[in-house]
């Protein structure tokens, strides 16, 4: 395993390191990237200019050629390390369908600035995880649930691997799925629970078991008969476009994201953003939400894993609340001891874009902060 074309910059007191591995496909690379806290021991930037400032990467090294996508929630106020002292824990996000990790930056630098090593990458047929343009939003029919998993796994054992070299120390390791994501994590923690520290599921629910395997079979047989890449607008309206009609007087087809129009007109018109799923993506989808459905799937999660859910109260994928704690209760039946629901008044799917994301963000970093000094003591 290795970081392909790594690109270092530094700003604000954090590093961001651009680079990228081969997905699990075999053929496309997974753009990824990593910030790291520069006021903590052995944080050094490896690319500075000679007044000190950080390089800026080209314009062909930038997301999207230069195109500036849609970046969500803001930088927030981070408190910069002090000199010396080793990071936290790290923490990697998994985002949500039909959107890429540039939306996570401020999230990414807040959590830096407190003190965490933050990963993230686009997902195979996200963002700039694409072989060609045309394969945007297209995940393989076949071991599309096992690549996205894997995927993942590739991308914890990177991180792994470089902050372990870069602080000589093991850190306590957090994995944060978002909407999609949640559900990919929800997976995750059944086949590589080995050293996690915790879990955090945002924008989560428990899709209906039949629901999950009627939509897997319309997708096969879409993918069959018209190919994996095909984008049917029937799938669409009985995936990601259902919650559109889960917001009464909407503005747009995409208000069930968030209150904060600001945000749902950057998504809109990031070209990165809202590309119908394809068929095959469908199907990876559907065999992934099927899964994590189950008790059985559930009785594979460690029972000793602590697990937050975090979602808006009027988030339409977790049915106003009710799945997540459906999702929630699921875990708990299994015998999993810590399982932790935090349902946000008034907001929608995307809590870490609302107006009140501040108070999201420090609820998720004093979560982790008070898993990982147990973890720290018990390691030495």
């Amino acid at each position: 395993m290795d970081m392909q074309d790594k690109v270092s910059t530094t700003d604000s007191g954090v590093e961001t390191i651009r680079f990228s591995f081969l997905s699990q496909d075999g053929v496309t690379q997974i753009n990824a990237r990593m910030w790291v806290p520069v006021g903590c021991a052995g944080s050094e930037p490896e690319k500075v200019s000679e007044s000190g400032e950080g390089v800026e990467p080209s314009k062909d090294s930038e997301p999207n050629g230069g195109v500036e996508p849609s970046k969500g929630c803001e930088p927030g106020e981070g408190v910069r390390p002090n000199e010396g002292v080793k990071p936290k824990a790290i923490v990697q996000i998994v985002h949500g369908m039909e959107e890429h990790i540039n939306r996570y930056e401020g999230f990414a630098r807040f959590l830096a600035g407190q003190g965490f090593v933050v990963g993230a990458a686009d997902m195979l047929g996200h963002g700039q995880s694409i072989a060609s343009p045309e394969l945007l939003s297209c995940i393989p029919a076949e071991n599309g649930k096992t690549i996205l998993i894997e995927d993942v796994h590739e991308l914890r054992s990177l991180i792994s691997e470089a902050t372990e070299e870069r602080f000589s120390q093991q850190l306590p390791f957090f994995m944060f799925g978002h909407s999609m994501g949640s559900f990919i994590v929800r997976a995750y923690i059944t086949y590589h629970t080995q050293g996690l520290a915790g879990a955090i599921l945002c924008g989560s629910g428990q899709q209906p078991i039949l629901l999950s395997k009627i939509g897997n079979t319309i997708a096969k047989r879409i993918t069959k008969s018209k190919g994996e890449t095909y984008k049917s607008d029937f799938l669409e309206g009985l995936g990601a476009g259902a919650y559109a009609k889960k917001i009464k007087n909407a503005r747009t087809d995409y208000d069930w994201l968030c209150t904060d129009e600001a945000i749902v007109d950057a998504y809109i018109a990031d070209p990165l953003c809202g590309v119908p799923f394809s068929a095959g993506a469908y199907v990876a989808l559907t065999d992934i939400t099927a899964e994590i459905a189950t008790a059985a799937n559930a009785a594979k999660v460690p029972r000793d894993l602590p697990i937050l859910f975090i979602a808006g109260s009027l988030d339409p994928v977790g049915a106003n609340g009710a799945g997540v704690q459906k999702a929630a209760s699921l875990l708990k039946n299994a015998g999993v001891r810590q399982v932790d629901v935090v349902l946000y008044t008034d907001m929608r799917h995307e809590v870490l874009n609302e107006t009140g994301k501040k108070d999201v963000y420090a609820g998720l970093a004093s979560w982790m902060t008070a898993l990982s000094h147990p973890r720290q003591e018990s390691s030495n």
